[in-house]
């Protein structure tokens, strides 16, 4: 694996036809939920007015989210948890640094990539603020769960740190990754490319800047 370009176990295959399918169910689950939130706002929709509008049944929207709030931010708790497995699964003498790039990458990769549907969103936020407090409190809870999983995996690679500092490293490593994406989804929206790309482009500003400080050392 490449130091500077840490990848998940080489290229990423295609998606298949029903890893297709799925995704376009949930953006249009994701769009419908927004839709319908912006004309009546978020406590006088349903899920079943949501899985009407998508053109899906009100089993198949829970077989995708488990509230209508989720819907509404585009938070999917299955491929949020699978975060977690994948950190787990990391080499286990990789830099902490490399694995949160990767994992960067995946976060990223889970949420809706459509301008349009970015736009609605943030306008939905800044109407319902409660439904902001819902989205960082869901982007909190992913965030301790990965500060314990390496906190664990700093424990494993060096058990001469001590469980404070494991812990100050890991809670650093993975709020300054989380730092990074944040930045991302406003450089996105700012300059109109895609989260992934406003990601690559903050990485080599980051790299820039550490490059900057080491050469005035």
């Amino acid at each position: 694996m490449d130091a500077q370009n840490p990848s998940v176990d080489g290229c990423r295959p295609a998606p298949s036809l029903r890893e297709r399918k799925k995704e376009q169910a949930r953006a249009a689950m994701h769009r419908a939920a927004l839709e319908l939130t912006s004309e009546h706002g978020s406590t006088c929709i349903t899920v079943e007015q949501i899985a009407d509008r998508a053109g899906v049944s009100p089993r198949t929207f829970f077989n995708y989210w488990h509230t209508k709030e989720q819907a509404i931010l585009g938070h999917d708790p299955h491929r949020i948890a699978h975060l977690g497995t994948l950190l787990r699964e990391r080499p286990g003498d990789e830099a902490p640094e490399d694995s949160m790039i990767v994992l960067s990458r995946a976060y990223i990769d889970t949420a809706p990539n459509d301008p349009e549907l970015q736009e609605m969103r943030r306008a939905v936020l800044k109407r319902e603020p409660a439904l902001g407090h819902l989205s960082m409190d869901a982007a909190n809870e992913v965030q301790w769960e990965l500060i314990q999983i390496m906190h664990e995996r700093l424990l494993e690679q060096s058990p001469d740190l001590g469980d404070d500092e494991a812990w100050q490293r890991a809670a650093l490593v993975v709020l300054h990754a989380f730092a990074s994406i944040r930045a991302a989804f406003v450089t996105a929206m700012r300059q109109n490319v895609s989260v992934a790309e406003a990601l690559e482009s903050i990485e080599a500003v980051r790299a820039a800047i550490i490059q900057e400080r080491g050469a005035r050392a």
